[in-house]
């Protein structure tokens, strides 16, 4: 009857053993996965960055390409209508833009505005040549434009204005540019160029350029390659996870049933032959062992038995 509750007792025991086993690896598993959540937000922050600085990449290389080829173009139509002029034309043409006439330097800077944007020149939507604030001027104004109605009559948003007196070499407007009526995002380059008729005087030449398609397929491009690394990486984390799970779940069990599990059920073995009444029975004692004082008490204990039973039938002198 002993020797059944002791059977009974050990499977208690192991039940309560892989019990223990269980949760110490659900709960290894728990921070696992919670680990994976963050490695996987960390990558997908950092895929965010790389895509904002594509899009900055490619509008710089754009800005630098218009910039460059604006500095050109500007300098070879001046030196153009340099040549044709003389004082005399200089301040006849002052008069004439103080009256809010078009002038033919006026009319051929917008022709060839206009030619550049029906070219597609860029992608571009306006062209505009503005004169800055100066002692003879209070206000910048538009100069020239591929729009010409807006020249004279058309006031410079404050924030162009602001970006060109900052000396930015463009805007990237995410709402668009409401005074033109332009939604979508939109690139403004702001290019300045030394005044051939005024020293020390800077004309700036802006380009309006709708940025919403280009950014739309990078942004679309690295949406595929992000759905694709995000799988891969959901992937390489789940099994990792598996993996390691696996590699604690039989680690643990290993080290329980080493350290624990068969110390005890040795123990618990010469527990059942003793109350069977078998104290001839040799109890080890593992050193270093998580139950070594327990089995040196088992020990003495059984020992003590002996010695008194072995007096009280007089084996024992």
């Amino acid at each position: 009857m002993k020797g059944e509750r002791v059977k009974v007792e050990r499977a208690e025991f192991k039940s309560r053993r892989s019990k223990m086993l269980y949760q110490v690896t659900a709960l290894l598993v728990v921070v696992l996965i919670a680990s994976g959540v963050v490695i996987f937000f960390l990558v997908r922050n950092s895929q965010n960055k790389l895509i904002d600085k594509s899009i900055e990449k490619v509008i710089n290389t754009e800005v630098e390409n218009i910039s460059e080829t604006w500095d050109y173009l500007i300098s070879t139509m001046v030196a153009a209508q340099a040549e044709k002029l003389n004082v005399q034309d200089v301040l006849a043409f002052s008069a004439d833009i103080m009256a809010g006439k078009i002038t033919d330097v006026q009319r051929y800077a917008i022709d060839q505005s206009k030619a550049m944007v029906d070219s597609g020149f860029f992608g571009t939507e306006y062209i505009f040549t503005i004169l800055p604030a100066s002692g003879f001027i209070k206000e910048p104004f538009i100069f020239a434009a591929n729009d010409e109605s807006l020249i004279y009559n058309w006031e410079l948003p404050d924030y162009i204005a602001r970006a060109m007196k900052e000396g930015e070499p463009y805007l990237l407007l995410d709402d668009g540019i409401p005074e033109l009526n332009l939604e979508g995002s939109q690139l403004v380059t702001i290019t300045k160029t030394p005044s051939p008729f005024m020293p020390n005087y800077d004309v700036i030449n802006i380009c309006v350029i709708p940025m919403q398609e280009k950014i739309d397929a990078i942004n679309a491009f690295y949406a595929g390659e992000r759905r694709s690394i995000s799988l891969i990486l959901g992937l390489v984390v789940l099994f990792s996870i598996i993996a390691v799970a696996l590699i604690i779940f039989l680690l643990l069990n290993y080290l329980i049933r080493k350290r624990i599990t068969e110390p005890v059920e040795e123990l618990a073995a010469v527990a059942e032959q003793v109350m069977e009444g078998n104290l001839d029975v040799h109890i080890t004692v593992h050193k270093g062992a998580d139950f070594e004082g327990l089995e040196r008490a088992f020990r003495e204990m059984v020992e003590s038995f002996r010695k008194y039973i072995a007096k009280a039938t007089g084996e024992e002198e």
